[in-house]
Order: C-alpha cells, then sequence, then structure tokens
C-alpha cells in the first residue's frame, strides 16, 4: 500500500490539498494519519514526512533546534540559522584543510 500511495503522491505532486483528498480519499487519510504526531500543517510537508517515512522531524545539525521545511524537493535546511550555517560551513572547511593536510 506504502509504494501505491507514493506514486500516486508524487505523481499528483501539484495537485491543491482539498482536490487531493477529494479524489485519494483514502490515501489522503493514511498521509494524514501518519503525519499526526508532527507538529506541521503544510500540506507539502505533511506529504514530505510521508514519503520519507520521517521517524522525528530533522534538526540542526550544530544546536539541535528544529530546522524549516523548505520544499518538495529540497526537503528540510540542515541548520537553523545563518549562525549554524556559518559554523557548518567553517567545520567543513577545516576538515576539508584537515584532509589535505593529512595526504
Amino acid at each position: 500500500m506504502f509504494d501505491g500511495d507514493v506514486k500516486i503522491l508524487q505523481e499528483k505532486r501539484n495537485v491543491p490539498e482539498s482536490a487531493f483528498k477529494s479524489h485519494y480519499p483514502e490515501v489522503y487519510n493514511r498521509v494524514v494519519e501518519y503525519s499526526k504526531t508532527f507538529a506541521c500543517t503544510a500540506w507539502n510537508e505533511i506529504k514530505y514526512i510521508y514519503i520519507k517515512q520521517l521517524k522525528s522531524l530533522p534538526t540542526c545539525k550544530i544546536c539541535g533546534k528544529p530546522v524549516e521545511f523548505r520544499s518538495m524537493n529540497r526537503g528540510y535546511k540542515s541548520t537553523c540559522s545563518r549562525e549554524c550555517d556559518l559554523l557548518q560551513k567553517s567545520n567543513t572547511q577545516k576538515a576539508n584543510r584537515n584532509k589535505n593536510a593529512k595526504i
């Protein structure tokens, strides 16, 4: 059932929630039921959570705070703020320098 649901969700990705609900009520109910444990209301985010079968919402890789949902194609941000984004880039650059120094 899950694979069929995902196929329908991907094929009908641009269909508004109200139209999807009326045309695919069983799939809609499964998707909404699965996402009830998450505090999100945006239809695209609900679909993303179901398709990816997330067990919890992603958090910032630097500080652990919740991160923002971007889109169905991009998913969630990896950091929660500009500050954490800069720290992540700084850490990546340091790791790359250390890696290159060892070679």
